[in-house]
């Protein structure tokens, strides 16, 4: 069972000391012969580290992924101030970076507030993690689309609106350079025999090429308006 807790009094046995030997026939009369204690119970938890940013990289590239090495320490310490813990967190700065990072990060310990816990009692297995921030070059891309089939007889195609006719996608050089456009298939868009407007969904990275992600809205959708044909 846990035990809690408790504060108690420890009696005091009072000698003298002179040169590390104990002086006998000194009579010795203490302010007290008693103090009050306060113990605690020790305890011993794992924590996730939650690696972090500050600061705004370069334009023109984003965040693509970030790490911590290792991802989790041993926390001990009296079992209020363990327990007090909400998290761990590493944070680097990525401030105008245009390339991926690699440092030493200095842990910090906050409670469920947000407010950093400090407090000497308390023993770490580390101190510091290695944080690795990938950063990645982005590029603006057009986003084209073509539909297949026809309307119902006496229908025809007044209007098709996308969400969105441009995407951001992010990787390397190499890879961005090969990508001029996304292409949206027109066997999804299949329209054939619709009598009413039919809207369309669709994922952006269902059509990017290996290697590159999309940062913009991934989410986007077709609308494609039919009317009477006159």
């Amino acid at each position: 069972s846990q035990v809690s807790a408790f504060s108690d009094y420890a009696n005091i046995k009072v000698s003298a000391v002179q040169n590390g030997k104990t002086v006998k026939d000194v009579k010795l009369t203490p302010k007290t012969s008693s103090v009050k204690l306060s113990i605690d119970n020790r305890a011993s938890k794992d924590f996730t580290v939650d690696a972090h940013t500050k600061g705004n990289v370069k334009s023109g590239y984003v965040i693509s992924n970030i790490s911590a090495s290792p991802d989790s320490i041993k926390i001990a310490g009296p079992e209020a101030e363990v327990n007090s813990i909400a998290s761990v967190r590493a944070e680097v700065d990525v401030s105008n970076a245009e390339g991926s990072i690699s440092s030493e990060a200095t842990l910090k310990l906050y409670d469920a507030n947000g407010n950093e816990v400090r407090n000497s009692d308390i023993e770490l297995s580390r101190t510091n993690v290695k944080v690795t921030v990938d950063i990645k070059k982005t590029k603006t891309v057009p986003i084209k689309y073509s539909t297949s089939g026809s309307p119902a007889d006496g229908y025809t195609v007044k209007e098709i609106n996308i969400s969105q006719n441009q995407a951001i996608i992010s990787g390397s050089e190499d890879i961005l350079n090969k990508i001029t456009q996304i292409q949206l298939p027109s066997s999804s868009l299949d329209i054939s025999g619709i009598s009413a407007s039919k809207t369309f969904s669709f994922l952006v990275s269902d059509y990017v090429p290996g290697g590159a992600s999309v940062v913009s809205q991934n989410s986007i959708t077709v609308e494609v308006v039919v009317e009477p044909a006159s």
